[in-house]
């Protein structure tokens, strides 16, 4: 659940102004993947920054775990995608990916709480917890993921 959004009933979910906004992130961050898959630095750099801003939600019920749920849910949405059949080279990519994502937000996010450790009088405080909270989850095998996507047909795997 997107923080914040917890007492909201499912049904009206859809409807709330931080959900839509929140939805609208997601859609370009994986706009922003599509465009850039040649590009594994430009990802790297994006996604641990994204992993630093995340430091600021721990306060308002944000915790490191959730990226663990995220992959579980990224993968699951993979699978309905493509009306619950299993594309094994879709699913190989998809779990590369999602785990390459969560891999670069966690070290992010990890480096940014040390960073305010060390130098906490430098750092600013986080905004109000009234404010629109925001949240966007091995670069080694990353480039299977590219390899995966130029090669599957469309005929083979529906979800590319």
């Amino acid at each position: 659940m997107i923080f914040g959004l917890e007492k909201i009933p499912q049904g009206r979910l859809k409807y709330d102004p931080r959900f839509r906004k929140h939805a609208v992130v997601f859609n370009r961050t994986f706009d922003y993947i599509v465009k850039n898959l040649n590009y594994t630095e430009k990802l790297v750099q994006h996604f641990q920054a994204l992993g630093k801003k995340h430091v600021m939600f721990q306060g308002r019920g944000f915790l490191p775990q959730y990226w663990d749920t995220f992959a579980e849910c990224m993968t699951q949405t993979a699978i309905e995608w493509e009306g619950g059949q299993r594309c094994r080279e879709t699913m190989i990519a998809w779990r590369i990916l999602v785990a390459f994502i969560i891999k670069q937000m966690r070290q992010g996010f990890d480096e940014e709480k040390q960073n305010r450790r060390k130098f906490p009088s430098i750092i600013p405080p986080p905004p109000p917890s009234s404010s629109t909270t925001t949240t966007t989850i091995p670069t080694s095998n990353f480039s299977s993921v590219k390899q995966t996507i130029s090669s599957s047909s469309s005929t083979i795997c529906p979800f590319w």
